[in-house]
């Protein structure tokens, strides 16, 4: 069990950090600083070394039958184990020399890093609190904080890889599209003999290009921000209870008949958080997905204006329904 857990996160680190080196994909297609490359990878190989080890120790001696395993060794490695996890997040969420700090910037994510001090105390604050649960001699209480934060690593490093590949296809996108103005522009140019007239729209389209993009890559962040928050929900759902409080605050009751019976069915402050949420979810949709849209159908060459605007127009009223209903 202890070399299955260990193999498997030893595979995904070790996977990550070839993707940082001075040859990966991180710096060869996402385009991430060669700044926060090195500081990632010397961050991952002192994860891997100082962790990964104390976790094989703390898995063996946790599933035998040591006679005092629990105020014992494996108390004192899961300690250790916690305090060398809280130096690598420290390090790498740093608010001031993290790696996180220079590829925030070069992804223009002020929203993030304006609060990445929150972030990061947020996050070191487990370890720290499983630690000083192992201490208090609750073992096992401590060990699913950590295994939850250990799923939340891994969810927030595959959200960020999809992120940076859907953006990397979108930029080919836009290139293409680019490219195709510029061709058709430099033959209206050839056909017109250059009059000034005739190069206005074609400048025009090619602004259009770049304002749909950033639309597309707004859709892209709501969707990894969507994701992320459902992900972290189910993953910590079983420990943090206390968000069952909304379910027992009852607003107010409506008659409801099924098969016949008539009851009255409650409504609570968790189903107006859940309205107000899917409303935003959903003007956020209208507002973004018709210009992502707009760009994969733009490379079809054959498609006309007003096949584009029917198509986006009827998204939105699909995308308003869907979200009343």
């Amino acid at each position: 069990l202890a070399l299955i857990q260990v193999a498997e996160a030893l595979f995904i680190l070790r996977a990550f950090a070839l993707m940082c080196s001075q040859e990966g994909v991180a710096s060869k297609h996402f385009k991430w600083p060669a700044k926060a490359l090195g500081l990632l990878h010397k961050d991952i190989r002192t994860l891997i070394l100082g962790v990964l080890p104390l976790g094989f120790i703390a898995i063996v001696t946790v599933n035998t039958d040591f006679p005092g395993q629990e105020v014992g060794l494996a108390r004192l490695v899961f300690i250790l184990m916690m305090f060398s996890l809280t130096w690598f997040l420290y390090r790498t969420l740093n608010p001031s020399s993290g790696a996180m700090v220079a590829l925030w910037a070069q992804q223009g994510q002020k929203s993030v890093s304006g609060i990445r001090f929150a972030w990061m105390t947020l996050t070191i604050m487990v370890p720290l609190i499983a630690a000083a649960t192992a201490i208090a001699g609750y073992l096992y209480t401590a060990g699913a904080l950590v295994e939850n934060l250990v799923h939340t690593m891994w969810l927030a490093l595959a959200l960020i890889i999809i992120h940076q590949f859907i953006l990397r296809w979108l930029l080919v996108i836009r290139g293409r599209l680019m490219l195709r103005e510029m061709r058709k522009k430099r033959e209206a140019n050839r056909k017109s003999g250059a009059d000034e007239r005739s190069q206005a729209p074609l400048e025009d389209q090619a602004l259009n290009i770049n304002a749909l993009s950033e639309d597309s890559l707004s859709l892209l962040n709501l969707t990894t921000t969507v994701a992320a928050v459902f992900g972290i929900w189910m993953i910590w759902s079983d420990i943090v209870p206390a968000f069952g409080v909304f379910e027992q605050v009852t607003l107010y009751h409506h008659s409801v008949e099924v098969a016949g019976e008539t009851s009255l069915k409650s409504i609570t402050l968790a189903d107006i958080g859940q309205t107000l949420l899917i409303l935003v979810i959903m003007i956020l949709l209208v507002q973004r997905l018709p210009a992502f849209l707009e760009i994969l159908l733009r490379q079809g060459k054959n498609i006309s204006s007003g096949s584009l605007y029917a198509i986006k127009s009827l998204t939105s009223y699909a995308l308003i329904g869907i979200g009343v209903a």
